[in-house]
């Protein structure tokens, strides 16, 4: 990105295409007060241009742009010129060197990413017309083509990346065919006007590389882009990927989690213990497997992780659904005792194939396992442990991670919190490894065929709505590994758009059956969901303001409220020993201007909590709104989002996404025991990051949310008595939040609420005597009242992600460690006191 005096701008993508009709793409972002437009010189020559130039949707007086620039020559530089009506400034300037290396030479573009033979051969990769026509494939067998099947996938990375247009989504493919391994063979593809032929003969495996959970070839991206490489592509490209990763994790320590798993699984010493232990109660699990051509490797290895298995009274119940014999020839061939089979009349989809084997299942409980996938060998020991310690679970789930397809390799670990409604109605971030009492299942249902796709969602949903929060469990260990291979969801979740759609289905008939009135649409990501709760009449909102000068901070945080979309509200800020005349004749304007605008006045000294309680005391409405004065509305239904929220009878308060004035993250959540006591999540990352899985886009439950802007119902407020007056700088709006929790309400965080704050980001420390001892007593008094909870784990984070060091859900190096002990003792506080 790239600031000047008046304009601010990036350049997501710039390419030549050096064709039979040539010409120049450009596509970005430009933020501007006004309109904007462009004028464009090719070789020192004003040229003409198509352009599409709109409002950008997540960023505030920004627009996007992409523009074509056909030509009759080969260009040998390039100006790019933005104008509004008041300035004009020239944003690119390129010449032949920078140009070279941004030209595309070929009608077709194809990458090859994997050829491996399994039974079959079978290519994948993605393929593109610069044309923008569809391509299709065939296999040649020396001059002779042979029968293929082509399967075509959508590549949602190259239209992020402006590599290929949306209506060039589906560029990916998955190509196999019948023949011989190592031969020769020449896949031919086809744009309708020209071809290209690739020769294939070796197998191509991707290259296993380092996979830093959570960041992404995108968060380098991002990162590159956010902190002033304007062309994040090109520096790439000339400094090599490797250089741009020790860019962005520059000073980071991150943990290699395949090590780090392999360090920290039960060691043979555990499991034999394990298998030794006797339960008071031993409950049988049913594994409930449906298999279609399942590959015999992957067979074998999914029956072997549940023989394997500590804990050893289950049964495996499999119903197939192949059309071919393999997978009943293995079972007969093998004689396990522990299984039940049976073989389907066809495949009948996976809904009613998943039916199938639960009739087979005679278990106490059942646990839901996919063909492909592995257990590790405590997965059931642990599940009736917590049995035991719990009677009154009913469903419990365990964090996972993906496996490679060979079987040896893992990555990609999900550190999952305890239950969290409304991350569940964000994304299914249960998933696997899920155990369902078999009494809940015959009075809820098995799954539904008509959410073919995501009828595991649907299960979990009817679940959840049948069942008490309290009865819901999270085993915070890693006990299900989901193979990455081809034709998995794990490595194809953007090929199944048709599963988001039956996600999306399957949660507003959740809500229908809950009398909540929603709609649902697809969120920020794929496989996120977007939650609009309809808004019950016009409930008045008091908005709180503490207030003392800061004249200009001020007029923009109420001059943004003005422009609001929700109009029933009234403002109260709460005047703190201000000294600015200026400040005192605005409120004057105010108040004659509005009359819902008060101003109320608070002549003690400063005290954050005193002051929003005084002014809560004049709150006519059914709501209150914590408003800091340096925040600055981003979107006008902002207000909407958090009532629609805010008025579910479960929810207690409701905070907003907050940004930097330089797009990234101010507040994104809470989590308990970052930064010692309590620290904000995602601090400083990309606004439009996705975070740990998709989190930071996610509305989802944290234990708490900032004061700066929190939405409270004034019930609650009143209930639990308000912000903490002992409390006067650090901490009140924390333990705030864990008040209203205690009282059986959630907090939510939702990102579609978004403001600016702006908060410097290099705010003093707490460093003269007055101040530390000021602070160390807020701590004292925090610990007091709730040192058991912060020590016992924050419910919404994980005990194996680390709390120190960086707010971005990384691993802990040692997850038996307790990181809060030290600095806890540093204040007096022991968990045995």
């Amino acid at each position: 990105m790239k600031q000047d005096s008046h304009f601010t701008w990036s350049f997501d993508h710039v390419v030549y295409k050096d064709l039979k009709e040539k010409s120049i793409e450009l596509y970005g972002y430009v933020v501007s007060p006004e309109d904007i437009q462009f004028e464009i010189y090719v070789n020192h020559v004003y040229v003409g241009f198509d352009a599409t130039i709109e409002p950008k949707i997540d960023l505030e007086n920004a627009y996007s742009f992409a523009i074509t620039i056909p030509l009759s020559r080969d260009p040998h530089d390039l100006k790019v010129i933005v104008k509004n009506d008041h300035y004009m400034e020239q944003i690119l300037d390129i010449h032949q060197k920078e140009i070279d290396k941004m030209t595309i030479h070929e009608d077709i573009f194809i990458h090859l990413e994997k050829y491996v033979y399994n039974d079959e051969n079978q290519a994948s990769g993605y393929a593109y017309s610069t044309r923008g026509h569809n391509i299709s494939v065939k296999v040649l067998d020396g001059a002779t083509e042979i029968s293929s099947s082509l399967k075509r996938t959508p590549r949602v990375d190259l239209v992020n990346n402006h590599i290929v247009s949306s209506k060039q989504m589906d560029s990916g493919f998955f190509l196999t065919f019948k023949g011989e391994k190592n031969k020769k063979y020449t896949l031919v593809f086809d744009d309708g006007v020209s071809t290209k032929e690739v020769t294939i003969k070796k197998e191509i495996k991707p290259k296993t590389i380092k996979i830093l959970a959570p960041a992404s070839i995108m968060r380098v991206y991002k990162y590159i882009q956010t902190y002033g490489i304007a062309k994040p592509f090109v520096y790439i490209k000339e400094r090599g990927l490797k250089h741009a990763i020790k860019k962005f994790l520059k000073d980071r320590d991150d943990v290699n989690y395949d090590t780090w798993l392999k360090g920290h699984l039960p060691d043979e010493e555990t499991l034999e213990k394990q298998r030794e232990h006797v339960f008071d109660n031993s409950p049988k699990i049913s594994l409930i497997v449906a298999t279609y051509n399942t590959p015999l490797t992957f067979l074998k290895d999914m029956i072997e992780s549940v023989e394997n298995q500590t804990y050893q009274n289950f049964e495996l119940c499999i119903a197939d659904g192949s059309d071919n014999k393999d997978v009943k020839d293995y079972i007969e061939s093998h004689h396990y005792e522990k299984i039940k089979y049976t073989y389907l009349n066809g495949n009948q989809g996976i809904s009613e194939n998943m039916n199938a084997a639960m009739k087979l299942a005679t278990g106490d409980y059942i646990g839901f396992f996919d063909h492909d996938d592995l257990l590790t060998p405590n997965a059931l020991y642990e599940m009736v442990n917590l049995i035991n310690k719990h009677p009154d679970a009913q469903m419990i789930y365990s964090d996972e991670d993906k496996v490679d397809e060979e079987g040896t390799h893992f990555f990609n670990p999900n550190f999952k919190p305890d239950f969290n409604f409304d991350l569940l109605t964000s994304v299914n971030y249960i998933c696997h490894f899920l155990v369902v009492k078999k009494t809940v299942i015959d009075t809820i249902g098995a799954f539904d065929h008509n959410y073919d796709g995501a009828q595991d969602y649907d299960f979990v949903l009817r679940c959840v709505a049948h069942l008490k929060p309290e009865e819901i469990y999270h085993i915070p260990k890693i006990l299900y590994h989901w193979r990455f291979h081809e034709q998995s969801t794990a490595a194809n979740a953007e090929s199944k758009t048709w599963a988001f759609d039956a996600g999306k289905r399957a949660l507003e008939n959740f809500y229908a059956s809950k009398g909540i009135k929603a709609t649902v649409e697809m969120g920020r990501a794929m496989g996120l969901y977007r939650t609009h709760y309809e808004v019950e009449g016009q409930p008045l909102v008091s908005i709180i303001i503490p207030n003392k000068d800061h004249l200009e901070d001020l007029k923009r945080c109420i001059d943004s409220l003005l422009s609001a979309t929700y109009k029933a509200i009234e403002i109260i800020i709460v005047e703190n020993n201000s000294t600015s005349p200026e400040v005192f004749d605005y409120y004057e304007t105010l108040t004659s201007q509005y009359e819902f605008i008060k101003v109320v006045t608070w002549e003690k000294p400063f005290n954050y909590s005193a002051i929003n309680n005084y002014g809560e005391s004049f709150a006519q409405g059914d709501y209150i709104l914590l408003l800091n004065n340096d925040t600055q509305v981003i979107t006008p239904n902002f207000l909407e989002e958090m009532l629609g929220i805010c008025q579910r009878e479960d929810v207690g308060a409701v905070g907003a996404q907050l940004i930097y004035p330089d797009h990234t993250i101010q507040h994104a959540g809470v989590v308990l025991g970052i930064e010692g006591m309590a620290g904000h999540v995602f601090l400083n990352h990309p606004q439009d990051d996705l975070g740990y899985f998709g989190y930071i886009q996610s509305v989802r439950d944290y234990s708490a949310v900032t004061a700066a802007c929190m939405l409270v119902k004034k019930s609650v407020y009143d209930e639990v008595g308000g912000l903490s007056e002992d409390l006067q700088v650090a901490f009140n709006d924390i333990e705030f939040c864990l008040r209203i929790i205690h009282a059986s309400y959630r907090i939510v965080y939702t990102p579609y609420a978004r403001l600016y704050h702006f908060e410097s980001k290099s705010r003093g420390e707490e460093n003269n005597p007055e101040k530390v001892k000021r602070f160390n007593s807020e701590v004292t008094y925090l610990l007091n009242k709730w040192g058991d909870f912060i020590m016992n784990g924050d419910p919404a984070y994980n005990p194996n992600l680390s709390l120190v060091y960086k707010n971005d859900y990384h691993l802990k190096a040692n997850p038996d460690e307790n990181e809060l002990e030290w600095f806890l003792s540093q204040h007096g506080y022991h968990k045995d006191s």
